[in-house]
């Protein structure tokens, strides 16, 4: 029998397959029916991942919460995302879950999180950086499994259970995942519809004739 914490890494790697598909659909203006579904996917990837194995709740609704605080969840398609991660929580008894928060955790996760997306197109290089890899995150997750190793490694020697590193190993494979889709988004996912590109071509050609048309003042 498969171990929950095994079904929950495997889930965030889909998580973070889905969740990159879906993005770069919202990212290209691509609204169709494969969108919304990715994103239902994704959602449910995630409410796997905490179902699996619930001491996850920490690091996932951590996550999410310091995106939706930088108002990074702008399209339909997020969120139809979100809304099936709520509903995936709902099904599986959130009430049971939220004894699994670790609110000591889930803060710095949080404002990780948050740093991620606030930084992600900062005029700084060097946040900008780090931003646009997650390292914030990343490094959150780093020192809290640090932190929880040493306070959890038995006095006798006995090595820690790899259940201890779940939030390293869960993110890690998202990542891993989401890079992979990125290498294959471009044969994934459709261009913009050129009716929309010709639209938006068009209000810009008609905005900037207008700036330069008009008389001095």
């Amino acid at each position: 029998m498969v171990d929950g914490w095994m079904l929950s890494i495997i889930a965030s790697a889909a998580a973070g397959f889905l969740v990159k598909l879906a993005d770069d659909h919202a990212e290209a203006g691509v609204t169709t029916s494969a969108a919304y579904a990715l994103a239902i996917l994704y959602g449910a990837s995630i409410g796997a991942v905490c179902y699996f194995y619930p001491p996850m709740l920490t690091l996932w609704l951590a996550a999410l919460a310091g995106v939706i605080a930088a108002g990074k969840i702008d399209s339909s398609i997020h969120l139809t995302g979100v809304a099936t991660v709520g509903v995936s929580l709902f099904l599986i008894s959130f009430d049971s879950l939220l004894s699994n928060i670790w609110l000591a955790y889930a803060i710095p996760f949080l404002l990780a999180s948050f740093a991620d997306e606030r930084f992600h197109e900062s005029e700084n290089k060097l946040l900008r950086q780090i931003a646009s890899r997650r390292l914030f995150l990343d490094a959150a997750v780093l020192l809290v499994t640090a932190h929880y190793t040493l306070l959890h490694i038995p006095s006798n020697g006995n090595a820690v259970a790899i259940e201890d590193y779940m939030f390293v190993i869960t993110l890690f494979c998202f990542d891993i995942a989401y890079f992979i889709a990125s290498r294959l988004s471009g044969r994934l996912v459709p261009k913009r519809p050129l009716a929309a590109q010709d639209e938006e071509e068009q209000a810009v050609s008609v905005q900037t004739s207008q700036t330069t048309s008009s008389p001095a003042q």
